[in-house]
């Protein structure tokens, strides 16, 4: 991750509205929720003070990395939007399948089989942010 994301020993991974309780603190309706990861892949939701201090930053500096965390996420579900709808085409499904061998195996048969498959491992892909350069324009 880089380094306009990463508090001390954290790393931040944006905000949320659907948390609004702090799991340092406890305080409730925040808001506010900073979403934190640990070296460990443990997450952490806490308002951006115990953020602040949890990580041994400012407020602001929690706040702004926060706020780069969120907009990269943004970005990428963009892009990962755009591939989709790309992948849908035909020509993206021969691209992606004729690169794929497994899929390519698995699914060549019905178009509508491999559509299928996609979309069961879309959030997948997400998360793994496979997403190509060439596409994410």
């Amino acid at each position: 991750m880089n380094t306009d994301t990463r508090l001390g020993r954290f790393d931040a991974i944006g905000t949320t509205d659907e948390n609004t309780t702090c799991d340092c603190c406890g305080k409730s309706n925040l808001k506010m929720t900073v979403v934190l990861r640990d070296a460990d892949g443990e997450f952490y939701f806490y308002g951006r003070t115990c953020a602040a201090r949890a990580t041994r930053t400012t407020s602001a500096q929690v706040g702004r990395a926060a706020g780069a965390a969120e907009s990269r996420r943004q970005v990428a579900a963009g892009q990962a939007a755009r591939y989709t709808e790309y992948l849908a085409t035909e020509e993206g499904l021969i691209r992606f399948l004729a690169g794929n061998r497994v899929a390519f195996d698995r699914y060549a048969a019905p178009r509508v089989a491999a559509i299928e498959w996609l979309t069961k491992n879309l959030e997948r892909a997400q998360a793994e942010s496979f997403i190509p350069e060439r596409v994410a324009a």
